[in-house]
């Protein structure tokens, strides 16, 4: 039987990299980071320009390189797959990076030849973690996840494309899943999602800080789910901030998804079969560390 650590592991690289076998020969690995500048209107229609983003590229000597939106949008190459990383918060721009140099440490030792685009989301802050920061973060998370539904929109929407969020970072995730299958989150939504153009997503959220009813038909990101090709969601009921996230409301509030799963599932119908869940309460057990995480997953050794 496997373990949890080697089930997660085989997830993980397999909704990131696919079965999409070699790409053409001048493909070849990218790592780009991007932050959102400026979010812009509510409403694409009201004639405003959007949000905007800083890019970043790391070139061949491992220095960051700043980028424009149409050298982003022209670095997509068809059959390779774009993994989008969107890290938790509060979480400081250094670790940010380090935790992006992990994702592709990992991608590039298993990619076995395969070309792939790493795109880091960041959003960094480094405010003392409380709950007041909680809801924050929590707030900023839909906003973040306005953005980068944006950006996807404006890509090649048939191209391979994958999800990694973790903590907080997974709300980003959903939130913009939910934009991109129409939906409207926090009083935002597209002009003109591309939901039965866009290719289904593989998404993995990892102690995912969200509701645990809201992945639910008729719900916040309800349909989220509708978005993706395959979703992998871990728990851990011994994770603290899993534990005690309910304390960012004002009164009792519910569990969430990252501490014993999706709620509802009985709601979400033929979409269920894409879900796989993963228990790592005995890997990571009693942290909400995102190195633990990795280590649980299998990213460091397998």
């Amino acid at each position: 039987m496997k373990t949890p650590r080697l089930i997660l592991a085989a997830a993980i690289l397999s909704l990131a990299m696919g079965t999409y076998g070699r790409s053409q020969d001048d493909a070849h690995h990218q790592h780009w980071m991007v932050s959102l500048k400026s979010v812009g209107g509510c409403n694409p229609r009201s004639g405003d320009a959007g949000p905007e983003y800083y890019f970043r590229q790391r070139d061949a000597d491992g220095r960051w390189q700043a980028r424009e939106l149409p050298d982003f949008l022209s670095s997509q190459v068809q059959d390779v797959p774009t993994i989008f990383f969107v890290h938790g918060n509060p979480t400081p721009l250094y670790r940010v990076h380090e935790m992006g140099r992990q994702m592709w440490q990992l991608l590039e030792r298993e990619a076995e030849g395969r070309p792939f685009r790493l795109v880091v989301w960041a959003w960094p802050d480094d405010r003392k973690m409380n709950r007041r920061t909680a809801q924050y973060e929590a707030s900023r998370s839909d906003v973040q996840g306005y953005g980068l539904a944006r950006l996807v929109e404006q890509g090649n929407l048939d191209a391979p494309t994958s999800y990694i969020g973790y903590s907080f970072g997974a709300r980003v995730v959903a939130s913009a899943l939910e934009l991109l299958a129409g939906g409207q989150v926090a009083g935002r939504q597209l002009d003109d999602a591309p939901a039965t153009r866009l290719r289904g997503a593989r998404v993995m959220l990892l102690g995912a800080a969200l509701d645990d009813y809201w992945l639910a038909p008729g719900y916040r990101y309800g349909r989220a789910l509708d978005m993706a090709e395959r979703m992998v969601v871990t728990t851990n009921a011994c994770d603290p901030a899993m534990r005690f996230y309910g304390l960012i409301y004002r009164g009792p509030g519910p569990n969430a998804v990252g501490r014993f799963g999706p709620a509802c599932l009985n709601r979400i119908g033929e979409a269920r079969d894409k879900l796989e869940v993963i228990d790592l309460s005995c890997s990571v057990g009693k942290n909400h560390d995102w190195y633990l995480y990795m280590s649980a997953a299998g990213f460091l050794s397998r």
